[in-house]
C-alpha cells in the first residue's frame, strides 16, 4: 500500500491502517499530538478543528517505532 501512495501522503495511510484511525482524525493531527519519542498518538481534534465523535476517540494510541519514524 504504502509504495503506492506519495510520500507525503503515506504517514497518514499508516497511521488510517495500522493505528485505526478514522480519515478526519488523521487529517486533525498536530505534531504536538504525537509523542514521537513514546511511539503514541493522542487524537484531539478532527479536520478544521472540529470535535472528535466520541471520548474514546480521545484515548491515546501506541503506533509501531518504525511508523513514528516515517
Amino acid at each position: 500500500i504504502q509504495d503506492a501512495v506519495t510520500e507525503h501522503l503515506r504517514p497518514a495511510i499508516l497511521l488510517g491502517a495500522f493505528a485505526g484511525l478514522r480519515t478526519a482524525e488523521v487529517v486533525g493531527l498536530r505534531v504536538q499530538d504525537v509523542d514521537f519519542m513514546r511511539g503514541i498518538v493522542k487524537p484531539v481534534q478532527q479536520r478544521d478543528g472540529e470535535p472528535l465523535k466520541s471520548e474514546a476517540s480521545r484515548t491515546p494510541l501506541p503506533i509501531p517505532s518504525e511508523l513514528a519514524l516515517v
